[in-house]
């Protein structure tokens, strides 16, 4: 029930960069459930949200980009720290293109 009202509360707010969101409940084979609406009346607001998610997918993109070179040549990315070891690598430049591309999926598949 509470993947259910997190799911509702992401698709309200990507439905409220999109259009005028609305919220509907109805009854079916005894179980009540909520919709939500969403009607693009202006289409800029919908490829704001496009872009927004093309722009986690391809910074998520760049990230693992990054993190290969840096498997290869860990100086090149960790050239201000005193270590410049492949683990710290994996560890930050593997962590954001993971969280990046895993948001992308998310709301994608939410949306």
């Amino acid at each position: 029930m509470r993947l259910k009202k997190l799911e509702l509360i992401v698709q309200a707010f990507f439905c409220a960069l999109v259009s005028n969101p609305q919220v509907r409940t109805t009854e079916q084979n005894g179980e009540n459930s909520i919709f939500l609406i969403c009607e693009t009346k202006n289409k800029s607001k919908y490829y704001t949200c496009v872009m927004l998610l093309d722009l986690l997918l391809w910074s998520g993109y760049f990230f693992f980009f990054l993190l290969i070179i840096g498997l290869v040549k860990p100086w090149y990315l960790l050239w201000w720290e005193a270590t410049q070891n492949r683990k710290r690598v994996i560890y930050l430049y593997g962590s954001v293109s993971l969280i990046l591309l895993s948001l992308h999926t998310i709301f994608t598949y939410i949306l």
